[in-house]
C-alpha cells in the first residue's frame, strides 16, 4: 500500500510511503533536502481510510400490528484501516414505538424516533457485535421503512455501502 503525502510552501514536495502493513496510519518523519548538505526534517501524521458497511434485517416480517418487531444491524469495517469514533444512527419508521436495544461493545440512545449508537473501541478489519433494536409495529397495516447510516471520524473509502433499508410488512 502506498500513502501520497504533499507538502506546500514556497516549493511543493511529494512523498510516497511504502508500507507491507495494511494500515500507514501514525507519524512519519521525512529528511528533506534543498539542494545541499543541509536537511529539514518534516514530521507529519498519516490518517486512517476505512470502508465500513452496514447491513439489517428485520424480525419478523410480516409482523402483526402493535407486535414486537427487532431489527439486528451488523457493522463491517473492509479496512485496510482501523475505524475510529464508529456511530450508526437509526431513524425508526412512524407509528413505531421503541422498546429497547442491545449490543456488545455499543452504547445507544433514542431520541425523537432516533436511536444513535456509538462504539467504546475503535473497530478493527471486520465485523463488530450486531446491535439489535427491538420495536413495537405501528398499530396501522401496511409498509414501514427503516433506514440506518454508519459513520466514523476517519476517512471512508467507499460511502456508498454505509447506508442500509429495511422494509417490513405489517
Amino acid at each position: 500500500k502506498a500513502t501520497n503525502v504533499t507538502v506546500l510552501g514556497s516549493t511543493s514536495l511529494s512523498a510516497t510511503f511504502q508500507t507491507n502493513s495494511s494500515s500507514v496510519a501514525g507519524t512519519r518523519r521525512v529528511k528533506v533536502r534543498n539542494g545541499s548538505a543541509d536537511s529539514n526534517e518534516v514530521v507529519f501524521n498519516v490518517g486512517t481510510i476505512a470502508d465500513l458497511s452496514i447491513t439489517k434485517s428485520d424480525n419478523p416480517d410480516a409482523v402483526d400490528a402493535g407486535s414486537p418487531l427487532t431489527y439486528t444491524l451488523v457493522v463491517t469495517n473492509n479496512g485496510p484501516g482501523i475505524a475510529n469514533a464508529v456511530t450508526v444512527t437509526d431513524a425508526l419508521p412512524v407509528g413505531v414505538t421503541y422498546v429497547g436495544f442491545a449490543g456488545t461493545g455499543w452504547s445507544c440512545a433514542e431520541t425523537s424516533a432516533v436511536v444513535s449508537c456509538t462504539r467504546g473501541a475503535s473497530l478493527d478489519t471486520g465485523a463488530a457485535p450486531p446491535i439489535t433494536i427491538t420495536v413495537n409495529a405501528p398499530s396501522d397495516a401496511g409498509l414501514i421503512t427503516n433506514t440506518a447510516v454508519v459513520t466514523a471520524s476517519n476517512n471512508d473509502s467507499k460511502t456508498t455501502n454505509n447506508t442500509v433499508t429495511q422494509s417490513t410488512n405489517v
